[in-house]
């Protein structure tokens, strides 16, 4: 029989919109997988996952607790695996309407070159759908909603500042030689 090698390693997960945070939820409630997998020395899992929407972030916060609870009751560390989960908005139409407009001054900031004809890619004249569900097929919608958080609102940067921050302490490195994450046009590991 072969030999089986073991390694530590720290997956980094990242899940975007409600199917993003939908795998990762599904990968903690996958106990036969993640509760090994968390046993081993070494072995720390970081996930950032991020949507419009409640609904899939309020399920994968869920899974989150039960996972912990699973942790605990087999005397695993629940600083094994870490999460964070934001569910994204905007204050008022009229502020991600501006945003969108003015998005080439806040690429500018972090050195990107704005077309010579940028057209916003929203107007006022969209109609913008109840966020409870998400925004189904609108991803110029969400995308305008996740570029207000992160540029103007900060939401998305401090979750990503938080996320970063627990990859980087993990005592081993990712199993890809990529180290280098990118958000927007800011680098971020």
């Amino acid at each position: 029989m072969g030999e089986t090698l073991k390694r530590n390693f720290a997956p980094q997960l990242v899940g975007l919109g409600g199917t993003g945070a939908d795998i990762i939820a599904s990968l903690m409630r996958n106990k036969r997988l993640i509760l090994p997998l968390l046993s081993i020395d070494g072995i720390r899992i970081s996930c950032l996952a991020l949507d419009v929407a409640n609904a899939q972030i309020d399920n994968l916060m869920t899974a989150y607790d039960e996972l912990k609870i699973d942790l605990q009751d087999r005397n695993i560390s629940t600083e094994k695996i870490f999460l964070v989960a934001k569910s994204v908005k905007f204050p008022t139409p009229e502020v991600m309407f501006d945003f969108v407009r003015d998005y080439p001054s806040y690429t500018g900031r972090e050195g990107a070159v704005a077309p010579k004809e940028y057209e916003p890619w929203l107007s006022s004249v969209i109609e913008i759908p109840p966020l409870a569900g998400g925004v189904g097929r609108k991803r110029a919608l969400a995308k305008a909603i996740y570029g207000l958080n992160y540029h103007v609102l900060r939401l998305i940067s401090d979750g990503l500042t938080s996320f970063k921050e627990h990859v980087v302490s993990s005592t081993v490195q990712q199993l890809s030689s990529l180290s280098t994450v990118w958000a927007g046009d800011q680098e971020v590991v």
